[in-house]
């Protein structure tokens, strides 16, 4: 009895594997690039604080769905003034010096200015994509699959007059 017992439990043991490897083999392979869906301050916004933290969620918002290292100071970026990624070129002496983080709990990025902002000034804040990037998509926000943002993504906002 005991023979006949151990080829029953091959079998079974041979179907558990065979199954589980249908279901990796199932498993879809992430193609889809990530978007920004939502920015703090939205776009448009005036009478911001002057110390203000910038954020951009993503759509993909699960801790380990972002390359955390792709979202930095060269891909995240505050300017002042009206700022065009196509030329990267902006009216003033725009860039902004901050520090930029990922919250992965969150799916979002961080940018805090090192200094408060300037009153009654125009900002852009410029998240960047892949497209126009002349390095590839080296400078691109991506996903942990390695899906660059296709687009770069970019909203305005307006100081108010001073802090209370």
């Amino acid at each position: 009895a005991r023979l006949g017992a151990r080829p029953a439990l091959f079998a079974a043991l041979m179907m558990g594997m065979l199954a589980l490897g249908s279901m990796a083999s199932a498993e879809e392979v992430d193609t889809t690039p990530p978007t920004v869906i939502e920015t703090v301050p939205h776009d448009g916004k005036t009478r911001v604080r002057l110390d203000k933290v910038i954020l951009a969620y993503f759509s993909e918002p699960d801790s380990h769905a972002m390359d955390r290292a792709s979202i930095n100071t060269s891909t995240v970026r505050l300017h002042e003034g009206e700022y065009d990624p196509a030329t990267s070129t902006c009216e003033a002496s725009c860039a902004v010096p901050a520090v930029v983080k990922y919250r992965s709990g969150f799916g979002k990025a961080v940018l805090d200015p090192n200094e408060l902002l300037k009153p009654s000034t125009l900002y852009t804040v410029v998240v960047e994509g892949a497209s126009g990037d002349i390095n590839g998509d080296a400078l691109a926000v991506k996903d942990l699959a390695g899906n660059p943002m296709t687009q770069t993504y970019t909203f305005t906002f307006t100081t108010m007059r001073q802090l209370n």
